[in-house]
């Protein structure tokens, strides 16, 4: 039995499940807000499926967008477990964690925002909001499509704006160099 690797497991766990239900929950109703989805909730409690279905789109896409960057800071944390030779540089990667992962829920959200409104401009006949908001299922089916493609399409170029801005980190070397 490995102390280090179950700390290091736990870690990771408590850092996915934050990202997941704060992060990716809150960014995916933000989206549903910047496209005109005015009451969420409401529409939910109301049974509305396809503002459900919406928003479970929006979900997923996060998920699809924000997963580069979780992989990224477990890999820091891997190498933290076999380079970290003090606290500045466990708070090195907290802090490169929390920003590599701000950066991919915000960029995510502001391309899928974009996408989304792109889209709807290429149907001008058709409010596809107002009609998710009515429980139009069809075209929620047809916005699902859309986002979680975004999403798809968008994420490696996200990825790889990210790892411009912030290249994972170089800690000290143990050994000889």
């Amino acid at each position: 039995m490995d102390l280090s690797i179950i700390l290091l497991g736990a870690a990771k766990l408590g850092f996915g499940l934050l990202v997941g239900i704060v992060g990716i929950t809150t960014s995916a109703r933000l989206i549903k807000r910047a496209v005109g989805v005015a009451d969420v909730d409401a529409a939910i409690k109301a049974q509305n499926v396809a503002v459900g279905l919406s928003l479970s789109a929006a979900i997923v896409a996060m998920g699809i967008l924000v997963e580069p960057a979780i992989s990224r800071t477990f890999t820091a944390l891997d190498l933290i477990q076999h380079t970290a030779q003090n606290w500045t540089d466990v708070l090195w990667i907290v802090a490169y964690a929390l920003g590599l992962t701000s950066a991919s829920l915000l960029i995510g959200a502001a391309v899928i925002v974009s996408g989304v409104r792109a889209a709807i401009h290429l149907t001008p006949d058709l409010d596809e909001i107002e009609e998710i908001v009515s429980g139009n299922i069809a075209c929620a089916i047809i916005l699902v499509a859309v986002i979680v493609v975004l999403a798809l399409l968008v994420r490696e170029g996200l990825d790889t704006m990210l790892t411009g801005f912030l290249p994972l980190p170089v800690l000290g070397r143990v050994g000889p160099a």
